[in-house]
């Protein structure tokens, strides 16, 4: 954690064309802590945006996990659109409808269609991405009777994760290392029940590989282990960190 910190706010700050978490990109209006703006920018064609930002207070955990997603909002009978720039902590994943973290990521950018508005539909990019990605897995959904229950099913996940740039947005340019991460921990919830079940999580440490914390329990486990939980085990919360930040023993790796 303190060496994340260190890179999100180093002693001797260095600019990076004036962007967050040294991303090289095109030049943004500057932002203000806790500070909601909102304009009007042209994009191609002609074509206006009202465009609506939200910040968050800046702490050096929040630098470390915060991200920004981009929802544009667009009607037929409308020539602007209207896009939200919000932060965010973690992505939740729908895996009802998908098999993998992919498929999940590509449900997650695609367009929705409005309630109730023919002609209307919205769609979710990523505008910034964190340090350290943290997706959570939507294991746990309301039945037709309102009660809790869990989806019990096989989850691909990969050790190294690339961010397809067609779910991102057009305004930041990020090289290849900026849009892949590797995975540094999960935690997985044990039982076929939502009230009931048990917590364990696995970590990746350096020369000892990963490691396995079960209540008091520890041990050292194999790669095969941590991506292959066997049902009722599924996968709660990924944990990536991105590849431009991992220190050259580990970036090394595939």
């Amino acid at each position: 954690m303190i060496e994340l910190m260190k890179l999100v706010e180093p002693e001797e700050p260095k600019e990076a064309n004036g962007q967050p978490n040294g991303v090289v990109a095109q030049e943004q209006p500057p932002e203000e802590e806790d500070d909601d703006d909102e304009w009007k920018v042209m994009g191609p064609r002609n074509r206006g945006a009202v465009e609506r930002r939200w910040a968050a207070r800046c702490t050096p955990v929040a630098d470390i996990f915060r991200g920004q997603t981009r929802v544009r909002l667009h009607r037929a009978s409308h020539h602007d659109a209207t896009d939200a720039v919000q932060p965010f902590f973690t992505l939740q994943l729908d895996i009802e409808r998908a098999n993998s973290v992919k498929d999940a990521l590509e449900l997650l950018a695609g367009k929705d269609t409005l309630e109730g508005v023919s002609d209307a539909w919205q769609q979710l990019s990523l505008e910034q991405l964190p340090v350290a990605l943290l997706l959570h897995l939507k294991c746990f959904q309301l039945d037709q009777d309102g009660h809790t229950a869990k989806i019990v099913k096989n989850i691909e996940f990969p050790i190294d994760l690339k961010i397809d740039p067609k779910i991102m947005s057009s305004k930041l340019k990020y090289t290849t290392k900026q849009r892949a991460y590797k995975l540094f921990a999960v935690v997985y919830h044990e039982g076929v029940e939502a009230v009931k079940g048990h917590y364990l999580t696995d970590t990746y440490h350096g020369q000892a590989g990963w490691i396995r914390y079960d209540d008091s329990t520890v041990t050292q486990v194999g790669e095969a282990m941590v991506t292959k939980p066997k049902p009722p085990r599924m996968p709660y919360l990924l944990m990536y960190r991105r590849h431009d930040t991992l220190p050259p023993q580990r970036a090394g790796k595939d």
